[in-house]
């Protein structure tokens, strides 16, 4: 191995790539950050070049490839001037400069998720950063600086398993998807060496049990800015969209769901004519609700004529294709165009029956929540459930006892049968055994 010369420095514009330089890939991400911290703090680390032969004052890099590159965009771009100063460090062997460039790519550990989290909040703490000046100076969203910091405030069991990689990135941010950190040291006890541990989605579920997501219909029925102005709590999630954040205040959420649905019925009862519109807010109308009910099938929709004149050009333009299809069959273009036909043909037949005025006075609809938000009617139509005669049950007890006392012997002057009940048994009995041997 050949000794290292001391460092020199170089103008950028007096550098470049030697074709020994292991690394040949690279990442636009990883290198828009490179960028960014290049024009925040300059190269930091030096790079490793060999002088280029009968030209006096120019070298090659070996290894810092990556860095040179984006010193070059900077410059470029006018950020940086073309004789902007490099620190580099001379090899006095060329055969040593591919092993020192694969020693240079090889021999690096990166940072753990942790120590980005912790060394992200101390720039913050001790500079007085924000965590835009963060993102900007490291070539960073802040998005990205924003989900690390909530990293760094897990609860304490939780960032420590982290640290020593007891669990990976992924589920810390499974668990930094809420911010409350008892409930997620609670969540992170329960779940400790069980099946579910590792879980994600499991941890998810556990952290947000009674919390309301951004997608929920229900949530979408009330919206955003009415949930907030009636006082509603929002823990967002940085680690996916804003329809996975967790709407805290569920109570809210349920009683706006269900004045929107009530107005929403309220006009439908106006204007669609049913005999009893129920309101339930859900998705779907639960089993229990509809158990007994009569559904009430409506008469086939009738086409209009612009509709029927559809349906003919369809039948036609579907007869030509075949008759224009040759022996190998139908072309690609011409399997989508029949799969268009059919369904725009199957959405005019198929559609759902409608009710005539008469059967919507005595049908039983329900109003629910659409998956989008939207309140919607049931497809299923019931018709109202007619109240069951009521029953005199003194009436029938009466006239029970009436029908056993009919039988019994009665004692005309106190109007109570002179024997006893036992003894008329056996009577009855004897007499039938009587009859039969006569018989």
């Amino acid at each position: 191995m050949s000794q290292a010369l001391p460092d020199i420095q170089v103008p950028a514009s007096k550098l470049s790539i030697a074709p020994s330089n292991v690394r040949k890939r690279t990442d636009p991400v990883a290198d828009s950050e490179l960028k960014a911290s290049i024009l925040a703090r300059g190269i930091i680390q030096n790079l490793i070049g060999l002088p280029v032969a009968r030209k006096k004052g120019e070298y090659q890099i070996t290894a810092g490839g990556r860095r040179l590159t984006q010193l070059k965009a900077l410059i470029d771009e006018g950020k940086l001037p073309a004789d902007y100063p490099v620190t580099v460090k001379l090899l006095s062997n060329r055969n040593d400069a591919a092993e020192i460039s694969l020693v240079e790519n090889f021999n690096r550990l990166n940072m753990s998720p942790a120590e980005e989290c912790r060394a992200f909040q101390t720039i913050m703490e001790t500079e007085k950063k924000s965590p835009a000046d963060v993102a900007i100076r490291f070539g960073l969203t802040e998005r990205f600086v924003l989900g690390r910091l909530r990293l760094a405030g897990l609860a304490d069991p939780v960032f420590d398993a982290l640290a020593d990689g007891t669990i990976t990135l992924d589920v810390a941010k499974a668990y930094g998807s809420i911010t409350d950190t008892a409930r997620q040291a609670a969540v992170f006890e329960e779940l400790a060496d069980g099946y579910y541990a590792t879980n994600c989605a499991e941890i998810r579920r556990r952290l947000i049990s009674g919390f309301y997501r951004g997608n929920d219909p229900k949530a979408l029925l009330v919206g955003r800015d009415a949930y907030l102005a009636a006082g509603g709590r929002i823990d967002g999630d940085l680690f996916s969209d804003n329809a996975s954040e967790n709407w805290i205040d569920s109570d809210i959420v349920e009683t706006l769901a269900q004045e929107r649905l009530e107005a929403a019925a309220a006009a439908l009862r106006s204007t669609e004519g049913f005999g009893e519109l129920r309101v339930v807010c859900h998705s779907r109308v639960p089993y229990m609700e509809t158990i007994g009910l009569d559904p009430i099938e409506g008469e086939p929709a009738e086409l209009t004529p612009e509709e029927e004149e559809r349906q003919r050009a369809i039948e036609v333009e579907l007869e030509t294709i075949a008759e224009n299809a040759d022996e190998d069959g139908y072309s690609d273009e011409e399997i989508e165009r029949i799969e268009g036909l059919e369904s725009e043909y199957q959405g005019l037949t198929e559609r759902p029956p409608v009710l005539g005025a008469d059967q919507k006075a005595t049908s039983l609809a329900y109003l629910v929540i659409g998956d989008d938000g939207t309140p919607r009617l049931h497809e299923q139509i019931y018709a109202i459930p007619q109240p069951e005669p009521e029953v005199d049950e003194d009436a029938d007890t009466q006239s029970q006892e009436e029908d056993e006392s009919a039988d019994e012997p009665v004692d005309e002057a106190s109007g109570r049968s002179p024997i006893s009940q036992k003894l008329a048994e056996e009577l009855a009995l004897m007499k039938t055994e009587i009859l039969r041997v006569h018989v």
